[in-house]
């Protein structure tokens, strides 16, 4: 049986830089709320008033998009805030669904700093929901549970 050999992450990470100068960048939609995530059902109509609009590649990095957003909101900016990115997407049934992507501090390096959108399945359409923290949460903070049986009975009630 022969193995299958795992191609260099030098080389990898080499076919997914982007030649800034000459590709056009993606308009990227990102949410933000302090305390917590925004709630998938909020994404039917995305809540503009939290919604933060910058264009950039699929090679930029959580501390890359989170330098973004210390840029516009001061209270991103205080030592030891906590920036969570969490990926909302449609799925195969067109529904929401989300992705945690990871977390960065402010003024500390961290596992997920270098975390590409190209390394979390990112394609354009999709958002980008982040939560505020301004010290770390004591417990992980996420949404409601998804119900799969309610979501599967609105959908096959509007058949």
């Amino acid at each position: 049986m022969e193995v299958a050999r795992q191609p260099n992450d030098d080389r990898v990470m080499a076919s997914r830089r982007v030649d800034r100068e000459k590709t056009c960048p993606l308009l990227l939609r990102m949410f933000f709320r302090f305390n917590g995530h925004h709630h998938l059902d909020e994404f039917r109509h995305p809540p503009t008033k939290d919604e933060l609009v910058v264009y950039t590649w699929k090679d930029a990095t959580l501390a890359e998009l989170a330098g973004l957003v210390k840029e516009v909101i001061q209270d991103a900016r205080s030592d030891g805030a906590v920036l969570s990115f969490r990926l909302v997407y449609h799925d195969r049934d067109h529904r929401w669904s989300y992705k945690e992507l990871g977390r960065v501090v402010n003024g500390r390096p961290g596992r997920d700093d270098h975390r590409t959108l190209y390394d979390t399945s990112f394609i354009t359409g999709d958002f980008i929901d982040i939560a505020m923290y301004n010290s770390p949460p004591q417990h992980h903070v996420r949404s409601p549970p998804y119900d799969r049986n309610v979501q599967n009975e609105r959908h096959y009630n509007r058949r």
